[in-house]
């Protein structure tokens, strides 16, 4: 639909060019949209990356207002009676957290969640075996089985560094293949550029939260077992005396750190969800 084409507004960080073009052609654009969808056809209707186009609207005038604006829009699309519109947004950085901090939860109450899992043993090796396959570059089942082993948390891009790192060290650098093979690859990924997505996904994304979230993270990354939310707590007082703030940021951070792939809570302990991002952590700010 052409339409769709006009569907963003233009921006410019320091030379003071605002969407004055989107501005004056939303209100119609919306309208037209709502006219031409057709809610008796079954349809779906796929979003990509939700949150950081709601954070490019928000950071404009008025930008709270406009961003709730836009989201009651879309809700009031999805509610629409005996629809057969099918909706699914995606999103790197959590929708839930974003809304949440700014205050506008109401504008998503009416979405489900569906978190992502990694790939099962089953599907990892799948995963690796095509890669072999495609890149002409041979794993053998031990040595699948070793990466596995390793991540834990078998992301379909965790898989792919960890392949492409090894083939890598064989062809480029020449390094024997043998069985320290795996173990070489992991912690050459902990020391990379490959996470950095997740440090600035903190800054950006956190509010007035990303240097508690990173005192969090810091503390939680030196060991593997995790740690109790008193210790948490304990942490976070050390730079704030008022227990009912530290208590109330603590539970705002373990809502987003978790909803966004970082944490997990288990028997009580909050611990990284994946080892290589927690390695890559402790290497980045700890070590």
């Amino acid at each position: 639909m052409d339409i769709l084409k006009q569907f963003k507004p233009s921006f410019e960080k320091d030379g003071y060019k605002v969407s004055l073009e989107w501005q004056i052609q939303k209100a119609n654009i919306y309208k037209q949209l709502t006219e031409i969808i057709d809610h008796d056809q079954p349809t779906l209707i796929f979003l990509d990356e939700l949150t950081v186009l709601l954070a490019n609207i928000i950071e404009q005038e008025d930008g709270k207002r406009q961003t709730s604006h836009f989201l009651h829009w879309l809700r009031d699309l999805r509610i629409t009676s005996k629809s057969n519109i099918r909706w699914i947004f995606c999103s790197s950085v959590g929708i839930n957290n974003f809304t949440h901090s700014h205050q506008i939860s109401d504008t998503v109450n009416d979405l489900k969640d569906y978190k992502l899992r990694p790939f099962d043993v089953t599907t990892s090796k799948a995963m690796l075996m095509k890669l072999s396959h495609d890149e002409d570059f041979q794993l053998s089942s031990e040595i699948q089985e070793q990466i596995i082993t390793k991540l834990v948390f078998c992301l379909p891009y965790f898989l792919q560094l960890m392949f492409e790192k090894i083939k890598y060290f064989v062809e480029v650098e020449g390094v024997v293949f043998n069985e320290t093979m795996v173990d070489l690859a992991y912690d050459s990924l902990t020391k990379e550029k490959h996470f950095n997505t997740w440090i600035e996904r903190i800054d950006g994304q956190y509010g007035e939260n990303p240097q508690s979230a990173f005192v969090v993270l810091r503390h939680i990354c030196q060991t593997k077992e995790g740690t109790t939310r008193d210790n948490l707590k304990a942490v976070l007082m050390m730079s704030n005396q008022d227990l009912e703030v530290v208590e109330k940021s603590l539970s705002s951070l373990i809502f987003m750190l978790t909803n966004d792939g970082y944490l997990m809570e288990e028997n009580g302990l909050y611990a990284f969800r994946s080892p290589l991002l927690r390695d890559f952590w402790f290497n980045r700010f700890v070590k």
